[in-house]
């Protein structure tokens, strides 16, 4: 078996702060565990781009920095496992956003580190770029794409894949097939940005915290007002040309695996060529390899975090394998959270896969029921126009000597307020707030503006084409079974549904709504942990 860690979006500053060296400490201890006892060492480790957070980073530290990551990480690999590395929009821009593009950084870095570390996409105007056989010993042909170039402007996390580079890569295979006579070979793909849009992150909004704050301004208002959806990641983050690159590389008739970070969520996907001569595109992306990834549909507090991960590609034969490893940031024995993304076998120019079972996520189960039960009642101050919410929550443990306080994530309107009983005492914080649930697992709390009530509201809080609301419950530890309920639920014309959201991949999935009068319970068995529960309906006039 062969192994391929796949890293992406480290962050890294220079020089790292005291937080980032315990996560990358962390990190080279998960490799090394995820290493030890396998049938095979690693072959090769790919880092497709966000090495650093910011291109402005002193070219000087940030190379003495990566030379330290790169030690580190042959310590935890072996010291004859090949580094291939790539840039990402924050490797060329200030921040990741803000242009022109700098190329100094990368090229800063080839300067650092020995041969045994590929730092790629120094070739500029050509953007791909065919990996010697030497360098990674890989059975694919390995080509690199730096996806970070921009046409112009000022503000941009997006990219760009241009025809052209795959068109020639497609004429250096051939004429490298041709002199070798060896049958084609699968294809490699590496390069920062998505391909395919991923899962809920296109329709989130662009984070704004670390910007000045007249770009800040620029963005969140101006944008909006001048185009449409402004505001929103998939218009600056996306990789240009990205349709015709699909084509093009269809048009290759041969097998493609793609991988690829810039979305911090590992995800994939496959893509079938439509035609007899064209072949298959397998894509799996990586999660942050280098922090905690926060999902918020609105604002969640920060310990509703997804940990870092790395995704660990297996080949054996003509079968490959893409798993997520997730790790603890703070805490190097918790178990690992496994997840496998896909698994297909290479035939020809097919990917032939193999269904993912949902048995082959892997996690400890602390928790024998999740329950929280919502009871809707109209807010008397704002004219019907909002609902207020009693909570009742009740966690019971597998294990009782498993028992201990666990934090609720309350939300709601951005301005309203939950209020509940600490120690005897009435206490009141606004949204979104952390509720502790005693080591008993009961407690009740009542939310002021939990929800909107009419469609009116709705759209005078959330825009002209909202048309749903939505109570939830974050499922922070993995349960036997989840449950969510919904008293007083409003009577309306069209039908309430319920999902349930991974949000380690951002990926959200229809599950059934039982109906009982006015009562509505989500139900969900072997529940993952960061799973988010939620029973929307809609808005009524």
């Amino acid at each position: 078996m062969i192994t391929v860690l796949h890293l992406s979006d480290l962050h890294l500053e220079a020089p790292l702060t005291s937080a980032q060296r315990s996560v990358i400490g962390l990190l080279f201890r998960a490799i090394e565990r995820e290493l030890t006892g396998s049938a095979s060492r690693a072959r090769a480790v790919v880092i497709t781009g966000d090495v650093f957070d910011t291109s402005s980073a002193s070219a000087e530290l940030a190379g003495e920095t990566f030379r330290d990551f790169c030690a580190g990480l042959r310590r935890a690999t072996g010291p004859d496992v090949p580094v291939l590395v790539l840039p990402g929009n924050h490797d060329r821009r200030r921040l990741g956003l803000l242009g022109p593009d700098d190329p100094s950084l990368f090229q800063a870095l080839a300067r650092a580190v020995g041969p045994s570390v590929r730092v790629l996409g120094n070739q500029t105007p050509f953007l791909a770029e065919l990996v010697p056989e030497e360098v990674h010993r890989l059975p694919f042909h390995v080509v690199a794409y730096d996806s970070t170039m921009l046409l112009g402007g000022l503000v941009s996390a997006g990219g760009l894949v241009r025809q052209e580079d795959l068109l020639q890569i497609s004429a250096e295979l051939s004429a490298l097939e041709a002199a070798s006579g060896e049958p084609p070979r699968p294809v490699l793909l590496l390069l920062h940005h998505h391909l395919v849009p991923t899962p809920v992150t296109d329709l989130s909004q662009i984070e704004l915290g670390r910007l000045p704050p007249s770009v800040r301004s620029l963005l969140d208002r101006g944008l909006r007002s001048l185009i449409a959806h402004g505001d929103r990641e998939e218009l600056t983050m996306t990789a240009l040309g990205a349709g015709t690159a699909l084509s093009t590389l269809c048009s290759l008739g041969r097998a493609v695996l793609v991988l690829h970070g810039h979305k911090h969520y590992p995800t994939a996907r496959l893509l079938r060529g439509l035609r007899a001569h064209e072949g298959d595109i397998l894509i799996g992306s990586a999660g942050s390899a280098g922090r905690v990834e926060h999902w918020r549909p609105t604002d969640l507090p920060t310990q509703a975090g997804v940990w870092p991960s790395f995704n660990r590609v297996s080949v054996e034969g003509a079968r490959v394998t893409i798993e997520a490893i997730g790790f603890s940031d703070r805490k190097p024995d918790r178990p690992f959270q496994r997840r496998r993304l896909a698994q297909a076998a290479c035939s020809g120019a097919r990917w032939e896969l193999s269904p993912v079972e949902p048995g082959a996520d892997q996690h400890v189960v602390p928790l024998r029921l999740n329950e929280s039960t919502v009871t809707l009642v109209p807010n008397a101050r704002d004219r019907g126009a909002t609902f207020d919410a009693r909570v009742d929550r009740r966690l019971q443990w597998a294990d009782p000597g498993l028992r201990r306080p666990a934090d609720d994530v309350v939300e709601g309107l951005p301005d309203g307020t939950v209020h509940w009983t600490r120690d005897g005492a009435p206490v009141s914080e606004p949204l979104p707030a952390r509720v502790r649930i005693p080591p008993g697992g009961e407690i009740a709390y009542r939310i002021e503006r939990a929800a909107c009530r009419t469609l009116a509201e709705g759209q005078r809080r959330y825009g002209r084409l909202t048309a749903h609301e939505w109570m939830g419950l974050l499922v922070r530890h993995a349960s036997a079974l989840s449950r969510l309920t919904l008293t007083n639920a409003p009577a309306t014309r069209k039908m309430p549904f319920a999902s349930a959201t991974a949000l380690t991949s951002g990926e959200e999935r229809a599950v059934p709504l039982r109906r009982s009068g006015d009562r509505l319970t989500l139900e969900l068995a072997d529940c993952p942990p960061l799973t988010l529960l939620r029973i929307y309906w809609p808005l009524s006039a």
